[in-house]
């Protein structure tokens, strides 16, 4: 039989006290069902959860928060953290490949896929001054959708206080187009903040993904780590600007 340090390593750099952090109890609360304010008041309480948990393992590198929400009426999960450690045995090769982009281009990759999506509008949904929410050319699942931020910003935890009821009205008004077109309330938020060395911070930037469960995951996508969209991200994001208006 196998034993449980068999099956599970123990990584160097994050203490046993981070797995009793919790965030807010918001079990209950449907990201369909959220309101502006109570989706700001997630993006602050995410900022706060992660300055906590970087004094607490300060050796922390990357930090992704869920917000998993299951259909209307139905049980709600908690919003996850997950971290790895500040080592480079364990950098991740998002950081990596923005590295290559920045060292080839200048530029960090996010900033110049905003200019580019911006540019051809062809999987844009809207923008304001400070946000830019499009359909990603390289969806895994039908409106997948992104929103940045347009100023290069590498860590959520510099979030300007003043933008979080703007960010809060944008979410929830992509949240509620994607609810129409896709007619799914089974989504999930995905807040990317990888949190690196000042070294790296030229070439990260935070966003934050929503993703409708539209179809279950299966062998091939399993087997490949290739992904079947059957509706083109362009579509997607005309008929997600098509809601613009709709009440």
């Amino acid at each position: 039989m196998l034993a449980e340090s068999d099956l599970y390593v123990r990584r160097q750099g994050i203490s046993d006290t981070t797995q009793d952090a919790t965030f807010l109890n918001d079990h209950d609360a449907c990201l369909v069902s959220a309101s502006p304010g109570e989706l700001a008041d997630f993006f602050r309480g995410y900022k706060t959860w992660i300055d906590n948990m970087l004094d607490r393992a300060p050796h922390s590198a990357i930090h992704s928060i869920i917000k998993p929400s299951c259909k209307k009426n139905a049980d709600h999960r908690t919003s996850q953290m997950f971290l790895v450690p500040d080592s480079d045995d364990y950098i991740d090769k998002t950081i990596i490949n923005a590295r290559k982009y920045y060292l080839k281009n200048n530029s960090c990759l996010w900033c110049g896929m905003i200019d580019q999506e911006i540019k051809s509008h062809d999987r844009m949904i809207c923008q304001t001054d400070d946000f830019v929410v499009f359909v990603s050319y390289f969806a895994r699942l039908p409106y997948e959708t992104f929103v940045l931020p347009k100023q290069h910003m590498p860590d959520f935890r510099s979030f300007p206080d003043h933008l979080f009821p703007q960010l809060g009205e944008l979410c929830h008004d992509v949240i509620g187009r994607i609810y129409r077109a896709a007619h799914r309330s089974n989504m999930s938020l995905h807040l990317h903040n990888i949190v690196v060395p000042e070294r790296h911070s030229l070439y990260t930037h935070w966003s934050i993904q929503l993703i409708p469960w539209m179809n279950n995951w299966a062998g091939f996508e399993i087997a490949t780590a290739m992904y079947i969209n059957v509706a083109s991200p362009e579509a997607c994001a005309a008929r997600l600007r098509t809601e613009k208006t709709a009440k």
